[in-house]
């Protein structure tokens, strides 16, 4: 599921890419960034320290910095666990 759901959300980000309002593009991004961040916690790629919130400090593009705040952030981690944990 993780991988299919960062798959989607990419190929569905780069299609749709110019259709998007800077916040959409933000949502997507925020959203494959925590899959990504989530299956390489779980493989051990990323340091025990290593918190979501550093990891996507430092992998969000300068043009959606405006709209990628912590509340969105947030937001964007609860639904999508609260989606995975039913399944």
């Amino acid at each position: 599921m993780g991988l299919f759901y960062i798959w989607f959300t990419i190929f569905i980000s780069g299609y749709c890419l110019d259709n998007m309002n800077t916040r959409e593009q933000a949502i997507a991004y925020i959203s494959g960034a925590i899959a990504t961040y989530s299956l390489r916690k779980e493989r051990g790629e990323l340091e025990d320290s290593a918190s979501m919130y550093d990891f996507l400090a430092k992998t969000i593009p300068a043009d959606l910095e405006s709209e990628a705040k912590i509340e969105l952030i947030d937001e964007i981690f609860q639904y999508v666990s609260t989606k995975l944990s039913r399944e």
